[in-house]
C-alpha cells in the first residue's frame, strides 16, 4: 500500500466513524397517521437510538394498536407518553399504548389532565354506544408533567404551553433545540387545530 493509498484509507474510515457517531446522536420524527374512519389523526414519535416518546395516542383501537406495533418493531424504548391536549381524537388510544407499553409514563398538563377527568367517562361511553369495537379495555389517567424537559439518548426534548384549541385549556408545544441533531432538519411540533392533531412546521436546517 503506498503512502497515497493509505492516507485515503485513513481518511476514509476516519469519514465513516463520524458518520457513525452522528447517526447514533440523531433524532428522528416518525409521524403516524389514521385512516380516514380514524379522523386520520397524526401520531409523532420521537426517537433516538435506543429510545423514543410518543405524542398522542390516537382516536380508534386499531389504529392504537398500529402505533403499538410500529413502536415495538423499532425495538426501542418508550419512555414516555404525552397528551398534546385533551380532545378525546388525542387521548382515546392511551388504554392501549399503555397496556402495550406499561412502564411508559403518561403525561399532561394540569388544565388538560382536570378536563380529561372530567369529559373522558363520557367519550368513552359515546364510542361503546357507536363504536364498541374500537373502545380500549381501559383508560388510565395519566398524570401532571414531573420535568418540562426530557432527554431522548441525550439529546433535549423541551415542553412548552401555549394556547389551547379553547381558551379553558392549553396545547402542550414539544420544542427540540436547534443545537440538537434532528433528521433531515430541526421542527417544531405543535397540537394545532381540530382536523389536524400535529403539525409539524419547519424551524431550522441543519448546516
Amino acid at each position: 500500500m503506498t503512502k497515497i493509498q493509505r492516507l485515503v484509507f485513513i481518511v476514509l474510515f476516519a469519514a465513516l466513524g463520524a458518520l457513525t457517531a452522528h447517526a447514533q446522536k440523531t433524532l428522528h420524527l416518525d409521524v403516524y397517521t389514521a385512516c380516514e374512519d380514524g379522523w386520520r389523526v397524526d401520531s409523532t414519535v420521537v426517537s433516538g437510538q435506543t429510545e423514543a416518546i410518543l405524542i398522542d395516542t390516537q382516536y380508534l383501537k386499531t389504529e392504537a394498536t398500529k402505533l403499538a406495533d410500529r413502536i415495538t418493531a423499532s425495538g426501542k424504548k418508550l419512555k414516555a407518553i404525552i397528551v398534546t391536549h385533551p380532545h378525546d381524537e388525542h387521548y382515546l388510544g392511551i388504554g392501549t399504548l399503555h397496556q402495550r407499553f406499561p412502564n411508559g409514563p403518561i403525561y399532561m398538563s394540569s388544565d388538560a389532565l382536570e378536563d380529561f377527568k372530567q369529559k373522558s367517562p363520557d367519550a368513552l361511553a359515546g364510542m361503546k354506544k357507536y363504536v364498541p369495537a374500537e373502545v380500549p379495555e381501559s383508560s388510565p389517567t395519566g398524570e401532571v408533567f414531573p420535568p418540562m424537559h426530557f432527554t431522548v439518548d441525550g439529546q433535549s426534548v423541551e415542553l412548552m404551553q401555549g394556547q389551547g384549541d379553547d381558551s379553558k385549556t392549553s396545547n402542550t408545544y414539544i420544542w427540540i433545540p436547534p443545537s440538537e441533531r434532528l433528521s433531515p432538519a430541526t421542527w417544531y411540533l405543535t397540537a394545532s387545530t381540530y382536523g389536524s392533531p400535529t403539525q409539524m412546521s419547519r424551524a431550522a436546517q441543519l448546516g
